[in-house]
């Protein structure tokens, strides 16, 4: 995802991107994040069993952070897809 949105801010400030075009690919960008931290968080409080960077969580603290990335990716699906919404 990274190197999408990275290049899209390359090609946006060169001129190569509408600002619309650009909110799209930021929005779908945030989507598609958003859709990877529910998923990962729902597995985590199922499993009690949750990967931080490389470091592997299990039990309470495992499903503590599995609970924020839960909450926090559907927060990033609701303004992801509010701005292609928005957009359109």
């Amino acid at each position: 995802m990274l190197p999408i949105v990275t290049g899209a801010t390359i090609s946006f400030g060169l001129g190569g991107l509408t600002p619309s075009e650009f909110a799209a690919v930021v929005a779908s960008a945030l989507l598609m994040w958003g859709l990877i931290d529910v998923w990962d968080g729902t597995a985590g409080l199922k499993t009690g069993i949750d990967r931080v960077k490389k470091q592997v969580q299990k039990g309470g603290k495992a499903r503590k952070t599995s609970v924020a990335k839960t909450i926090f990716g559907f927060s990033s699906v609701l303004l992801g897809a509010l701005g292609l919404l928005l957009i359109i």
